[in-house]
Order: structure tokens, then sequence, then C-alpha cells
């Protein structure tokens, strides 16, 4: 196992490449570009928001506010779904470029994985602001157990 992760290091410059690589490939051509990152979270929190608190007001106690409760968990569902979904085809996409070079087939599963990684981190200053917005700080507690973000 040490020795796989020791060939991982030697190839961290073409991970380093393939994760800019896709990061650029995903929103080229859209006109927002790389702030979907921040849009679609924020977008999510916000109907999240109308929802539980003007159609289906959720009464959880212990979760006030419900949307922001919710929020902790889907952020980080959302990069784990996205990346077990992405990289279960990630082979098959890339069989061209494992087939015809020397090339290590695990690497395409974990720059799939870093770059949903890196959308998961740039939705957390949207976490970190409705937090402070909605005045539910976490303590050092609550934050060694994340995502738990439930006012006490």
């Amino acid at each position: 196992m040490f020795h796989n992760l020791a060939r991982l290091l030697r190839h961290r410059g073409l991970i380093q490449s393939l994760v800019a690589r896709e990061l650029k490939a995903r929103y080229r051509g859209s006109v927002l570009g790389f702030f979907w990152s921040f849009f679609n979270p924020l977008l999510l929190l916000l109907v999240y928001s109308f929802i539980f608190k003007y159609v289906m007001p959720a009464k959880a106690e212990g979760a006030e506010p419900y949307a922001l409760f919710m929020f902790c968990g889907i952020l980080p569902w959302t990069w784990f779904s996205s990346s077990l979904t992405e990289s279960a085809g990630v082979l098959i996409a890339g069989s061209n470029l494992i087939k015809k070079v020397l090339f290590p087939a695990e690497i395409l599963p974990i720059v799939t994985v870093l770059a949903n990684m890196i959308h998961f981190l740039l939705g957390l200053p949207i976490l970190a602001a409705f937090l402070i917005w909605y005045r539910a700080p976490l303590t050092a507690g609550e934050s060694s157990r994340s995502p738990s973000c439930s006012r006490r």
C-alpha cells in the first residue's frame, strides 16, 4: 500500500495538471465560468431556505434554521456522490490514455475526487457566511464533529 502511495507522490505534477484541466474544462463556454462553483451552493441554500421557511416550515428541535442544518450535510454529500458517480465512468472515458502510454490508472479517479473537493471547498465560505448570518457559529466541539452545524 505504501508503495502505491509513494508512486502517487511521484505523479503529483501530473495530478495537479489534470485537476486544473478538469476544472477548466467543466466551465469552458459558460457565461459565468468558474463562478458557478460559488453560485451553485448559494442558490441551493437560498432555495432550501425559502422552501423550509415559507412553503414547508420545518420544526425540528435543535436544527434551527433547518435549511442551514440540512446544507451542512448536503455540502459534503454532494462532494461524495459526485466524486463517486464521476469516478465510476472516468476509467472508461480515459481508456485511450491508459492503453496508449504507461499510465497509472488510479490517477484518473483521484483527479475526479480532487476536482470535486475544490468545489466543496469553494462552498464552505458560503456555509460560513450563512452561519454568521444566522448567528450560529461553531464551537470547538462542534467543529470537531463536522458537519454538525446545529445550534444548541
